[in-house]
């Protein structure tokens, strides 16, 4: 598989790095590939609309005969919301947004004409089509920083297909492998269904 970053520039050691779209370098990408699979680590939930991004990754799946893997998570880069004038609420309302995002993509992918009406995000008896070539869904990861961090982990146990966790040490990452699969209990998922 390869996987592009969604971020609109490097870091600060990296200011001459480019930073291309990665929905468009991955619509780029698609044609030029056969069976790999593509996806982003991890697109930010909070640069594009949930019902647009739905529509963009459901398009990106079915131009590669089902080969997307859609990685997304709460946003965490500052620097780069206040650059491109985007609001960096707290932390705890970046995770929820993410929760509500999420649940609209699913529903557009797997339901016919779905409503939701959230906090942050709603959708109105959307028309969807055409829906994602993989069934029942394109797997959805959840890209996660830190150790501990209770309502990721209930969101990754709920909505997630695969974890995307950057430790330290194997120590963390059998930590947080740990984490998730008591966060797995606590929803009645089976633990073993992650990646």
């Amino acid at each position: 598989s390869v996987t592009v970053s969604d971020h609109f520039f490097g870091n600060i050691e990296s200011v001459e790095k480019h930073a291309y779209d990665a929905w468009t370098l991955l619509a780029l990408l698609t044609p030029q590939t056969k069976g790999i699979r593509l996806g982003t680590l991890v697109t930010c939930q909070s640069y594009r609309n949930p019902a647009l991004l739905a529509k963009i990754v459901a398009t990106l799946d079915n131009a590669s005969n089902g080969r997307i893997d859609f990685g997304i998570g709460a946003g965490w880069k500052e620097s780069e919301y206040e650059a491109y004038g985007y609001p960096f609420p707290s932390a705890k309302t970046r995770i929820r947004q993410l929760r509500e995002a999420i649940q609209i993509i699913n529903l557009l992918w797997t339901q016919d004409r779905p409503s939701f009406e959230g906090e942050y995000y709603r959708i109105k008896e959307t028309m969807f089509l055409p829906k994602p070539i993989q069934k029942p869904r394109i797997p959805i990861w959840v890209g996660n920083q830190k150790l501990k961090t209770p309502m990721m982990e209930e969101i990754i146990a709920r909505f997630a297909d695969g974890l995307n966790y950057d430790s330290e040490t194997p120590e963390e990452f059998r930590a947080k492998k740990e984490r998730i699969r008591e966060a797995c209990e606590k929803v009645g998922r089976d633990f073993d269904e992650l990646k």
